[in-house]
């Protein structure tokens, strides 16, 4: 027979088993609170490249020279595909060790430069976007401003054009830094109170559907798969007998009433 659990047993369930769920909330809420006091902020800092078209204008007649300044639709698509060759050379060898032997303040090596950095560049625009994470932000912009430098400077020692310019630098102002990419203190306590009440929650399902108790009207019905008819309330009372003060405890039986959840027909 297929179980299926309605809201109010939902509810009765976890009302049985709510300090289990306090329990598992305090303690993820905890770890998260030590885990978010002892983690060392991240920032990050960027520069943007933009992709200029240089259109010879010698080749061009008089009667041109309005024509020339123009955007060219061929020479954009062009400078979209070269974009993303352009990406690929950021991070090789060549330009982190120039960065590392140009700035020995870093103490970074090529390959440790090259992973706090990230390339994007967008399919739609001719921006190549360079970004470097650091648990120093005055670091970071140090960084990915050097590499923006000697990637240009790689590029034009390659093609031999300078196509490549710095639209705005990252830029290190005293007393302004940004806010650490990483997580905040709050927002982590809200992730470890949401995932440790769904844990606790799913650890509450788990556990009902191996309990094999019987303590209500629906347990006797998915045990036994007959409807109560009457329900027989019993309780226990307790009390001193004799002259040893012994505690003994007395069942009794209240007055039977009929199941509401019994159909009519019954």
């Amino acid at each position: 027979m297929q179980e299926e659990l309605e809201l109010l047993d939902i509810i009765v369930m976890l009302r049985r088993r709510w300090w289990l769920i306090v329990i598992i909330v305090m303690l993820g809420c905890a770890a998260a609170l030590g885990i978010g006091r002892t983690r060392t902020p991240i920032y990050e800092a960027s520069s943007k490249l933009i992709m200029t078209s240089k259109i010879d204008k010698s080749a061009k007649g008089d009667e041109d020279s309005a024509a020339s300044s123009s955007v060219d639709p061929k020479v954009i698509q062009a400078n979209l595909l070269m974009l993303q060759t352009y990406k690929d050379i950021v991070r090789t060898p060549n330009v982190m060790k120039k960065v590392a032997a140009e700035h020995p303040e870093l103490g970074l090596s090529a390959g440790a430069i090259a992973g706090k950095l990230t390339v994007s560049a967008s399919a739609t625009s001719q921006l190549l976007t360079i970004s470097a994470r650091d648990d120093n932000y005055s670091r970071a912009v140090l960084i990915v401003n050097a590499v923006s430098t000697a990637f240009i400077e790689e590029t034009v020692r390659l093609y031999g054009s300078g196509d490549l310019e710095v639209l705005y630098p990252a830029e290190d102002l005293p007393g302004a830094w940004p806010q650490p990419v990483n997580m905040g203190l709050k927002m982590l306590l809200m992730v470890a109170f949401v995932l440790s009440a769904m844990v606790s929650a799913g650890l509450c399902f788990v556990l009902q559907y191996f309990d094999r108790w019987i303590r209500t009207e629906c347990d006797v019905t998915r045990t036994l798969g007959f409807e109560t008819l009457i329900e027989v309330p019993l309780f226990i009372e307790s009390g001193k007998r004799g002259l040893g003060r012994r505690y003994t405890s007395y069942a009794k039986l209240r007055g039977a009433k009929e199941s509401h959840h019994v159909p009519i027909e019954k």
